[in-house]
């Protein structure tokens, strides 16, 4: 007959286990060349304007425009030859529209009309976005992929 002898390890001491789990970095594909990072070097808050064009021939472009007041950043989205009369999801994104990159704020959605067009406005605090590195717009269809796209760069006030 063979004894077998099972004891717990460490009975009646507390369960503890110290580990590191080495933080992951953002999710920003965006590699900035010289003359990108050369753009933004000096910009203390986003241009004036910037337009938004067309993503995968939808055909939907528009434009964002910044101003500045009372402490605050009012970003107004418009839009043009929108698929659809409904609410489309909008962001500011960290990167350039061709690489693609995380969503820096949320914007209020674009409201689409029966002629086509549409707007969302935004305000935020003027700290609230990144001015020191590249940025861009999205409005997203009906399924979540983007309908238009616009790339953030120059200096303005």
């Amino acid at each position: 007959m063979i004894l077998l002898l099972v004891t717990g390890c460490g009975e009646g001491q507390p369960a503890t286990q110290q580990f590191y789990v080495e933080p992951a970095p953002p999710d920003n594909p965006t590699a900035r060349t010289d003359a990108a990072e050369a753009e933004v070097t000096d910009r203390e808050s986003l241009p004036p304007s910037s337009p938004i064009l067309p993503v995968g021939g939808s055909g939907t472009m528009g434009e964002l425009t910044t101003t500045y007041a009372a402490g605050q950043t009012v970003l107004v989205v418009r839009a043009e030859d929108l698929p659809e009369v409904l609410e489309f999801v909008s962001h500011i994104h960290r990167g350039v529209c061709e690489e693609g990159g995380p969503v820096a704020a949320a914007l209020n959605s674009v409201v689409g009309l029966a002629d086509g067009t549409g707007t969302g406005t935004t305000i935020l605090g003027t700290d609230a976005l990144p001015v020191t590195e590249p940025l861009f717009v999205q409005i997203h269809g009906s399924g979540g992929a983007p309908i238009a796209c616009g790339d953030i760069v120059g200096s303005g006030s």
